[in-house]
Order: C-alpha cells, then structure tokens, then sequence
C-alpha cells in the first residue's frame, strides 16, 4: 500500500482456507485494486436497511452524504444496476464494476 498509510495499517496478517479464505483474498484484491485506481465510494448501509456501524464513528460525518435519503437512494440504485449489468456481462467503467463488486461485498449473492 502507498505512503498514505501508516506502516502499522500496512500489512494485515490473516489465516483460513477453503471457500472462505479465497472470497477474503478475492475481496481484499478488489479493494486494493479499486484504491489503487482512485475509486472510492461511500459504504452507506449494511445490506440490511441500516447505517453501517463505521458511519458512527468515521471523521468525515460532516461532509458524508450519509444524512442524504435521496443520494443515498441514487448509488443503491446504481449499485443495482450496476450489479445486474456484472451478471449479463456488460461493458462497464472501471467505477462501475467496483462498485458492482464491493457496495454489497457482505451479501453472499454479491457479483
């Protein structure tokens, strides 16, 4: 990970294997492939309707669009579609396939 990073948050040592372990090492590929493109999107809610637990206490509460229902209801949208268009294969920006792949990366159906 690039300088921004505090050594100690640079390296994150996990063990599994099996299902499980792969769909970690799939996700953290994402994550890092998606950062590493510029492309960061706000985690609104927890797949279930609610805020998510980090929104409580992130520093950028003020200039988040968490409070936004109608921004909120645009990138879920978006999301959707974004995610339906995964499945059929279709040509999508590089913004759009990551966050087809990680707004809703704690669902098991996710793309």
């Amino acid at each position: 990970m690039e300088g921004d990073i505090d050594e100690a948050n640079r390296a994150f040592h996990v063990e599994g294997t099996g299902e499980d372990a792969e769909a970690f090492a799939a996700t953290a590929s994402d994550l890092l492939a998606a950062r590493t493109e510029g492309i960061l999107f706000p985690r609104l809610g927890n797949g279930k309707g609610q805020t998510g637990e980090a929104c409580r206490y992130c520093e950028h509460i003020e200039a988040c669009v968490q409070g936004d229902s109608a921004m909120k209801m645009r990138l879920e949208r978006m999301a959707e579609r974004c995610a339906r268009e995964a499945r059929e294969d279709k040509k999508m920006s590089p913004f759009e396939r990551h966050l087809a792949r990680l707004w809703q990366v704690d669902q098991a159906d996710s793309p």
